[in-house]
């Protein structure tokens, strides 16, 4: 697979910066013919709770889980951890931003970023005389 993904060192734009403290979800990509699929876990987040923007072919997706309600009692172990997440995508710009799709079940994220039409392979028929 081409290394067509690249997590960016540095943006100017204050908005697309990361929080000053947050989690990276686990992330996997994958590309066809048609474009890139992007899986991402995000347990506990819902869709209202999640923020993906594509600005300057800079894929952010940022958002925080729901918070659920908690047991009474003290907390004698806690190993889940909360808070905000942010990941970040530099996108070659032969995709179509435009058209990306996204879904969120189960925690999972998914993103089906379409290459666009010029970018994708086509066969060409040849004729004789």
């Amino acid at each position: 697979m081409a290394n067509t993904i690249n997590v960016p060192v540095e943006r100017e734009s204050g908005h697309l910066e990361p929080p000053e403290s947050y989690f990276v979800p686990a992330t996997d990509i994958y590309e066809t013919d048609e474009g890139l699929t992007l899986v991402a876990e995000l347990p506990g987040v819902k869709a209202g709770g999640l923020e993906v923007t594509v600005e300057e072919n800079l894929l952010v997706m940022r958002g925080r889980p729901q918070s659920e309600a908690k047991p009474d009692g003290e907390v004698l172990l806690q190993e889940f951890a909360s808070g905000e997440f942010y990941r970040a995508f530099q996108l070659p710009a032969d995709y179509d931003a435009s058209k990306i799709q996204a879904t969120l079940k189960e925690g999972v994220l998914t993103l089906k970023l379409p290459k666009s039409e010029r970018m994708r392979p086509r066969r060409i028929e040849v004729k004789s005389d």
